[in-house]
């Protein structure tokens, strides 16, 4: 029986998938900002500086409009100097800078905060309570009478404001320095990590808020330095902001091929021959460090034989 011949099916190729089409020219975002290529550490530096400079200016401004509000009727007030709060703005500002450039700076900001807070000792609860307590009676002051029935723990009967303002007077004295460290960690810890670097602005626009509003809403404002350095640093972040979006430019990926590349081959940028320099340095300083530690390596497993081994 002749046997039967075995049909060979033939193999279906795969089918080649739908190249992307570029992104066009005036869309394409720019790999590296053009005052960012070649920078060396101390311009890298200096630029962090200067952003954290925004942040402390944020931070302080905050300060001083919010304690402003403070400022009534039977001399209250938060007594606490602005040179004093550009102080504690720039040692909250320095210690998170620190923490969030990289991990060898973190180890200084964690130095530097223990340091100072063994230096301050600062009473975190009582500070706290001063400053939400005399706000409150800075309402009351303003004739918000409602605000009374939610001071503070253990408020004496007070029936006049004089002797109410006096009483919180005298917190705001002794613990108002202390709430306001607080007050600018917590700032510092928000505007820091999320502005020094690269600017996300949602969360820190609460935060503004969150102080600002009750400042506005009750018309207690009386800081006019304290609102213009205020205006003036956000109008930095937003310059910030506008600067960082424009070389992250989002494109629609279903649209565009945002993956494979970004040049054609003849458009593919030149590297600069100072990079292409610093380049080649470090790959000859690696294979040296490389062959020395194999040398090493064998000079060990040479110096273990025995004679015999040897032999």
């Amino acid at each position: 029986m002749a046997k039967k011949e075995k049909k060979v099916k033939a193999k279906k190729q795969p089918k080649q998938k739908k190249q992307a089409v570029l992104i066009p020219e005036h869309q394409r975002p720019l790999l590296c900002p053009p005052d960012q290529a070649g920078r060396g550490l101390g311009t890298r530096v200096f630029g962090y500086v200067c952003r954290l400079f925004v942040v402390m200016c944020l931070t302080w401004s905050l300060m001083m409009f919010f304690g402003g509000g403070f400022n009534g009727s039977y001399e209250f007030g938060i007594y606490v100097s602005e040179g004093k709060m550009f102080m504690l703005a720039a040692f909250a500002t320095a210690v998170f800078g620190l923490l969030f450039y990289n991990r060898f700076t973190a180890l200084g900001g964690v130095a530097l905060g223990a340091a100072g807070i063994a230096v301050m000792t600062p009473n975190v609860l009582e500070g706290v309570l001063a400053l939400y307590n005399g706000f409150l009676c800075r309402l009351y002051l303003s004739k918000f009478t409602v605000y009374l029935t939610n001071l503070g723990i253990g408020v004496p009967n007070l029936t006049s404001g004089e002797s109410l303002a006096a009483y919180y007077i005298e917190k705001l004295t002794a613990y108002g320095a202390d709430g306001l460290l607080v007050m600018a960690l917590v700032l510092s810890a928000i505007f820091v990590p999320l502005l020094a670097k690269r600017t996300r602005p949602v969360l820190p626009t609460i935060a503004i808020l969150v102080f600002v509003v009750p400042v506005c809403v009750f018309n207690v404002a009386s800081s006019g330095l304290g609102a213009g350095v205020l205006i003036a640093s956000v109008a930095a972040v937003l310059v910030m902001w506008a600067y960082d979006k424009m070389f992250r430019r989002r494109v629609d990926a279903d649209k565009y091929d945002t993956k494979l590349q970004l040049f054609l081959e003849q458009d593919k940028p030149e590297y600069p021959e100072e990079y292409l320099q610093k380049k080649r340095e470090k790959a000859e300083k690696k294979l040296q460090r490389k062959l020395a530690k194999q040398a090493r390596r064998q000079k060990r497993k040479n110096k273990d034989k025995t004679v015999e081994e040897e032999i």
